[in-house]
């Protein structure tokens, strides 16, 4: 049962205005780039300069991996400045892409067009 005077407090009730935090929805990220993406180029240049030194020594797999490092990081700062979830977009539009062609077909089905000429 609604009370004698709800329609009064209804007219002075406005509408509660909660601010959405930007630390509560904002990727994290490392060194600039997006978390996993440079953890990943971390182990994969840290594998290889360990490859290398094995074969070649230890000062080349150190300067192979630090070179690697540094040009994937220079990458994944820049696509971590235009898009925290670049890559999580990306793979999105490859699990869509069947769906969403890019291009039309010669085979494909037109919208049926009124004619107005009669």
């Amino acid at each position: 049962m609604l009370p004698a005077d709800w329609s009064v407090r209804a007219a002075n009730m406005s509408l509660q205005i909660t601010p959405i935090r930007s630390s509560l929805n904002r990727q994290l990220g490392i060194a600039g780039g997006e978390r996993i993406l440079v953890l990943g180029a971390l182990f994969v240049s840290a594998y290889f300069g360990f490859v290398v030194s094995m074969g070649h020594g230890v000062w080349y797999g150190v300067v192979v991996g630090g070179v690697l490092w540094t040009i994937t990081m220079y990458v994944l700062t820049r696509m971590g400045a235009e898009d925290m979830q670049l890559s999580s977009v990306f793979w999105r539009h490859l699990k869509y892409r069947p769906f969403y062609s890019a291009h039309g077909r010669l085979d494909s089905e037109t919208w049926p067009m009124k004619d107005f000429v009669k």
